[in-house]
Order: structure tokens, then sequence, then C-alpha cells
């Protein structure tokens, strides 16, 4: 992950947000907001090191899902081979 050292690509997002909407789907109750594109930075900020909250220390081996659930791909969410 990089950080962003330039605050006006978030600003024009938001800008852009604002005048036109992104569009959206319902899916039973949940709402579902097609993406925007984002202009990228002519010059990425300094890498940010996380690991969103996941990491674990043990002596054994780790065999479970270590990305944590609102980051998983589908296919990892519903099991698929």
């Amino acid at each position: 992950m990089l950080g962003l050292d330039e605050d006006a690509i978030l600003e024009a997002f938001e800008e852009a947000e604002r005048e036109d909407p992104s569009p959206f789907e319902m899916f039973g109750e949940h709402i579902i907001y097609h993406s925007r594109q984002l202009e990228i930075p002519k010059r990425p900020g300094r890498p940010i090191i996380t690991d969103f909250g996941e990491a674990r220390f043990s002596q054994s081996e780790y065999i479970d899902d270590i990305i944590p659930f609102q980051y998983r791909a589908p296919e990892v969410i519903f099991d698929v081979p």
C-alpha cells in the first residue's frame, strides 16, 4: 500500500462525487455502489506497512484465512476451489 502525498486528487474525487454521484444498485437491503476512477498520482507516496490487524504470533503453523473478512475476495468467502 502506498501513501498519497497529493490531497488534490482526493479533493477532485470528492467534488466529482458531489456533482455526479456514483450509480448504485440495491441488493436486498444492501446498497452496492459502482466504482469511480481515482486519478493516479504523478509521484506515489511512501510505502505504508500494514497487516489490516490479522498478524499472528505462534510457534505452530497457522492454516486459517489471514485476510480480514471485508478484504477477502468473493471466491475466498464462498470457498470456491
